[in-house]
């Protein structure tokens, strides 16, 4: 049977189309020959789900992307589902599980190489005390590589993970198991402990492999967990140096630790009530970079908080807790600083700007009105542990000192001005007499 076309303008519609379908398939083609290798992960999970109950620990999932997918009941809404085979899927393990039972560590490879996983080790080339054990494993079966990280208990109710970059071989390692670096988490880092519960993946044991409670408040505390451990070396020379023909008095040292701790520890259960982030700045961040510890003859406490962030709220919530507002200076775009005092230890809070490449906080003088500025370069957030606690720090933070008190930030200053001794301070302005009132609180 014979077909005839109408007119041209038919025949050039099919010969579009056909075209059209030739260049589609070829893009198929072209796709499919440089697509990752992906494939179904099920069994592989309930293989690795058998390896944790032979050895008697809980998985925790970690892995943000498959987190994502949980939905209510905990349940796998994606039956099919599908992993790049150059990304990793990342678990975790409570250590204090394996350091419990000598018998579990040393079961747990040869239970995952008996099911014909391919097994690497990361270790921990430093001398840091909780990299005793391996810090993670690599295990791969069939479509997907799994990264089994081990949590270690810290204080404030935290869990510790180490850097996977501390493994002097860790390239190499990777590259056996065919992943690209960039898909893999690689930070030191630390958790507030979380609740979970069991995931449930249809038609799969997977009984033993958790999930955290509220993955999507989950995600976003694991994408900026990156933790930074005080130098303890540095400290501890530094120590000697900065003692040598210095009386100090260590009972006064020792009271006022312990008041500086209870006031961090009030301030840190107000702002995470509100939910804004501070860190440790100025003196009370140079007694963390260069004692692991509060300078003994401080007599305050300061800490940075972004003038984004700024809320009355904040000023109510520290009073609700005795933490009386003493001073306040500037506006809440220009120079804020609030100054608080509980049982006679002041508190300062310094609000920050961003400005082009820069960050700067203010400082005014009370009987003058003069303004003065501190620059600092561009920094991010991480977390450290000081006085037993849990609290941020500038990530760069041997930059941010170093802008504050100079590149002798290790010698103390016998004399200090607020005004004139920091290295990044600038004069900047005056207030306007009839905004003084204002600007210039006294309480």
């Amino acid at each position: 049977m014979a077909f005839r076309f109408k007119s041209r303008l038919d025949l050039k519609v099919i010969a579009c189309f056909g075209i059209g379908f030739l260049v589609f398939q070829l893009i198929i083609v072209l796709l499919l020959g440089n697509a990752p290798l992906f494939g179904h992960v099920h069994d592989d999970l309930e293989a690795l789900n058998d390896v944790s109950i032979e050895c008697g620990v809980v998985l925790f999932v970690f892995e943000p992307s498959l987190l994502g997918l949980l939905r209510d009941g905990y349940k796998l809404v994606d039956h099919h589902l599908e992993y790049p085979s150059s990304k990793p899927v990342s678990f975790a393990v409570d250590s204090s599980l394996i350091k419990n039972s000598s018998n579990v560590y040393r079961k747990i490879i040869p239970s995952l190489v008996s099911r014909k996983f391919l097994v690497e080790t990361v270790i921990d080339s430093s001398t840091n005390p909780y990299s005793k054990w391996p810090i993670a494993l690599l295990a791969r079966r069939n479509s997907a590589t799994f990264v089994i990280r081990f949590l270690h208990d810290r204080e404030d109710n935290s869990w510790w993970f180490g850097s996977l970059q501390k493994d002097p071989n860790f390239n190499r390692k990777l590259e056996r198991f065919g992943v690209d670096k960039s898909n893999v988490f690689l930070e030191e880092s630390l958790l507030t402990k979380f609740k979970s519960r069991a995931i449930n993946l249809k038609g799969y044991d997977t009984s033993n492999i958790w999930s955290p409670k509220y993955p999507v408040e989950f995600i976003k505390e694991f994408k900026k967990s990156k933790f930074i451990e005080c130098n303890q070396t540095r400290a501890k020379a530094l120590e000697h140096f900065l003692e040598q023909g210095r009386n100090v008095d260590k009972l006064r040292a020792v009271h006022f630790t312990h008041k500086v701790h209870k006031l961090l520890s009030v301030v840190k259960t107000v702002f995470d009530s509100l939910r804004v982030p501070f860190w440790i700045s100025s003196g009370t961040l140079l007694g963390y970079f260069r004692h692991c510890n509060v300078i003994p003859h401080s007599k305050d406490v300061d800490i940075g908080v972004f003038a984004d962030d700024f809320s009355e709220s904040i000023i109510a919530g520290l009073e609700r807790r005795k933490i009386k507002l003493h001073l306040w200076f500037g506006e809440s775009n220009d120079s804020l600083e609030l100054s608080f005092l509980y049982h006679n230890l002041k508190l300062d809070v310094f609000f920050f700007y961003r400005e082009d490449r820069i960050m700067w906080n203010g400082g005014t003088q009370l009987k003058s009105g003069k303004k003065f500025k501190y620059v600092f370069p561009q920094f991010d957030l991480c977390w450290t542990i000081f006085l037993g606690l849990k609290l941020r720090i500038p990530c760069e933070t041997e930059k941010y000192v170093k802008a504050n008190y100079g590149p002798n930030w290790f010698i103390p200053v016998v004399y200090w001005d607020w005004k004139t001794s920091p290295y990044n301070v600038h004069q900047n302005g005056d207030w306007p007499l009839d905004k003084r009132k204002s600007v210039i609180r006294v309480y």
